[in-house]
């Protein structure tokens, strides 16, 4: 056996790849699958697919994936006129958003679902 595009070669391994190459070429041909030869044809991609309305949607795919790929948008069409950045919240504005549990929906204990910031997010 000739191994091809392997520089140092198999040692000890071509039994358990034959072993490989034949169950699966027994299997594919129990399941009835015919293969191609893909080495030997002038191009790969019309043997692959071979078919027309595959390949007019396949064009079509890549078309539109590539106009939206390449629009150049301008920085306002982004983010607008206003830049708006992160403000940082302190304990008077946690305790300010809290609710005083009074409301007239509140029938059952609410568990808090919220995180609570790290240290430096958060003024003391």
């Amino acid at each position: 056996m000739k191994w091809l595009h392997h520089l140092v070669g198999l040692a000890g391994e071509e039994e358990e790849v034959t072993t490989f190459l034949s169950k699966r070429l027994a299997l594919v041909k129990k399941l009835g699958i015919i293969e191609i030869k893909l080495q030997f044809s002038s191009d790969i991609a019309k043997t692959i697919f071979a078919s027309s309305y595959f390949n007019q949607g396949l064009k079509k795919w890549i078309n539109d994936w590539n106009e939206e790929a390449y629009v150049q948008y301008d920085a306002k069409e982004l983010y607008g006129d206003v830049i708006k950045y992160p403000s940082t919240r302190g304990p008077s504005d946690l305790l300010s958003a809290l609710s005083n549990l009074e409301e007239p929906d509140r029938y059952q204990v609410i568990r808090y679902k919220g995180k609570i910031s790290p240290e430096g997010w958060v003024h003391r």
